[in-house]
């Protein structure tokens, strides 16, 4: 009865573990074919963004986000109309902006709006300040249906309104003025995939102008993470030489012990062998 009652338990803990198996490999598909589906998202909001090139447009992606290590910026742009900072989503249903509001099947999404924007602030602060004002967030969706709108500061379109909407802005920078700031992000923000995709830059443009200087409160920020390590170091040292220091003196004391108990034994001996 008892073993009848073992052999069910281990059964039972075998079928719930091959569930949870089942359950976390249906999770890794699904991981799987979001990021393969956001992937091709980007892909097709690049070549869009590749047809103002000719035109004297400056394109990046897939660039680190500053001061974010596990965050990227799939697209920035450079040209005439000034800094766009491009958010790619690949969204399913009915995407609509009205009153300033961005809504996917009718829900709000204030979440990807406020990221986009945050994403806008962090690069404004690596070029220029002549240029910062000039710095636009965009939230872009891959699809052929026209998108477009103001979601608060955050420009909305899809691939097939974006480079429309972005040839009719009002001219804030001349070529000059495009190929500095270009490099400066260049040079400032890293390929998030190790890589370089520059296709309207050479090298020597992007090594003409170095990277700007972080800001005053990333500096901070870095001498604190330092302050704070050199202090850990400086403890664990102290704490190092404590429990060297004990260790010595209890070694001593033992051996002190040691020596003690010899001699008493030897005494014992001596007295128990004399006739």
């Amino acid at each position: 009865m008892r073993a009848g009652g073992s052999a069910g338990e281990a059964a039972d803990r075998s079928r719930r573990r091959a569930e949870e198996l089942e359950r976390q490999l249906e999770q890794a598909r699904r991981r799987e074919a979001a990021f393969a589906k956001g992937a091709a998202g980007e892909a097709q909001t690049a070549a869009v963004l590749g047809t103002l090139v000719p035109e004297g447009w400056r394109r990046l992606d897939d660039r680190r986000w500053p001061s974010r290590r596990f965050a990227n910026i799939d697209h920035l742009v450079v040209g005439p109309g000034g800094v766009f900072v491009v958010d790619s989503k690949n969204w399913t249903g009915v995407i609509s902006v009205r009153d300033g509001v961005l809504r996917q099947n009718g829900y709000r999404r204030e979440r990807e709006v406020a990221s986009a924007a945050d994403a806008a602030l962090a690069v404004s602060e690596l070029v220029p300040a002549a240029h910062r004002q000039h710095v636009h967030p965009v939230l872009c969706f891959a699809r052929d249906e026209p998108v477009t709108g103001w979601a608060r500061d955050v420009m909305v379109a899809s691939t097939s309104t974006l480079p429309s909407l972005l040839r009719t802005r009002p001219v804030v920078l001349d070529p000059a003025a495009v190929a500095r700031v270009a490099a400066t992000l260049a040079a400032a923000l890293p390929s998030a995939t190790g890589g370089s995709r520059l296709p309207a830059m050479g090298r020597a443009s992007r090594q003409t102008y170095p990277a700007v200087q972080r800001p005053a409160r990333q500096r901070g920020q870095q001498r604190r993470r330092r302050s704070r390590g050199q202090s850990g170091r400086s403890l664990l040292l102290r704490l190092a030489v404590v429990f060297a220091f004990v260790l010595l003196v209890t070694s001593g004391t033992l051996n002190t012990v040691a020596d003690w108990a010899g001699e008493r034994i030897s005494e014992r001996l001596a007295d128990a062998t004399q006739p």
